[in-house]
Formats: structure tokens, sequence, C-alpha cells
């Protein structure tokens, strides 16, 4: 498994290098360019909350890992490539996937402002996992391609 790593502060402002550096891997890495377009929107999605949310009131970094690998799920067609981006951050603990999902079907009105973030990471990725490890949240979002 191929595995590449980055670390920047958590800052907005390092939003677009962020997704130019996780998109100048995966073509590296033979990545189609259907896989690269919902991989950047999630890891756009990601790394704008952790901007938002990890470090209340403090700056913090958020180290960014790309693995590759072929798939060994037996429900996968055989030689299928599973991409990975894990995303590390020291900021307070917080697991994304345990919020309930927005209600979609309601009217710009009627619904709570948040959510709609991590809803779309989960609808385009094949598998979304959080851990906290080692007093760090991790994030790691998967497709296959």
């Amino acid at each position: 498994m191929s595995v590449c790593h980055l670390r920047v502060k958590a800052d907005a402002g390092e939003t677009s290098g962020v997704i130019d550096y996780v998109n100048d891997i995966l073509s590296g890495l033979g990545c189609s360019d259907e896989v690269k377009k919902k991989l950047s929107i999630a890891v756009d999605e990601v790394f704008s909350n952790i901007v938002k949310y990890a470090y209340p009131g403090s700056r913090g970094d958020v180290e960014i890992y790309i693995e590759t690998g072929i798939a060994a799920d037996a429900d996968m067609p055989e030689g299928k490539k599973c991409f990975s981006v894990i995303f590390r951050d020291r900021g307070e603990p917080y697991n994304p996937l345990e919020e309930r999902d927005p209600d979609i079907t309601l009217d710009i009105d009627g619904r709570t402002p948040g959510g709609l973030g991590i809803f779309i990471v989960k609808k385009l990725m094949d598998s979304v996992e959080y851990t906290y490890e080692n007093e760090m949240n991790v994030l790691r979002i998967m497709i296959f391609g």
C-alpha cells in the first residue's frame, strides 16, 4: 500500500493546496477522473470542518495521509483499486459519524444548519470511518475505483 503524507495548519487558506496535493498524488497513482472528483469534494468538506471546529480558540495542524492498494473485500471485483485519505488532528475529540443525517426533504427554512458536509462525504465515499487514538481524531475516507 502506497502512503503519502502532508502536514498543514488547520487554516482555510490551506484548502486549495490540500486539494491540489491530493489530486496530484492520485493522478500519479492512476486514479480515474471520476474518483478524483469525488475525493476532491470529500477532502474539501472534511478539511473545512476540521478548520472550523477542531481547534476552538486556538490553532493546530492537520496530517493528511493518502493510501492506495488493491481491494481485498470479497464483495469487490478482483483487482479493484482502493483509495483512502486519512485526516489526523489533535483538536477536540469529535466523531462526526455519530450525528444524525440531515433531513434533505425539508425546504431550506425547515432545516437546522450543519451536517450537510459529512452527509455528502458519506454519500460519495464507499467507506467513512472515525477513531480517536493517541489523543488524535482520525477520519478515513475510502473509495474504490
